[in-house]
């Protein structure tokens, strides 16, 4: 060999996870983010590219489909959120979702990184 050495699958899951990683902490850090915008990350290992798209929802806005796209969220609690969300207002941060009955601490932490609170214009 001419000095080139392969990447295991190992390690590309490692600078894979670690590029989400950056992008996700740059969106904090720069408050982007809206619903419906998608973060793709690309790396190429052997056979072709593998794409990961992480998906953010804002739940100021989100309908019923795109609110079970949450893990632990499915209808009746997509159909909560909506409900609160039309007696009582906007979501301001992500603690707030726990007025709503069947969202716990567990389920907040499992959708944290995946849900945006930005108020509806």
């Amino acid at each position: 060999m001419d000095g080139e050495r392969k990447i295991s699958r190992t390690e590309l899951a490692v600078i894979l996870l670690t590029a989400i990683f950056l992008v996700l902490l740059a969106t904090v850090r720069w408050g982007g983010g809206t619903a419906g915008v998608s973060y793709t990350v690309t790396a190429e290992q052997g056979g072709g590219p593998e794409v990961i798209t992480i998906q953010k929802v804002d739940v100021n806005t989100a309908g019923p489909d795109e609110l079970q796209t949450l893990p632990g969220i499915g209808p009746v609690l997509a159909q909560r959120i909506i409900d609160w969300r039309n007696a009582g207002g906007v979501f301001s941060v992500p603690e707030d979702l726990l007025e709503i009955s069947g969202i716990g601490p567990a389920t907040l932490d499992d959708i944290r990184d995946l849900i945006i609170t930005k108020e509806a214009t």
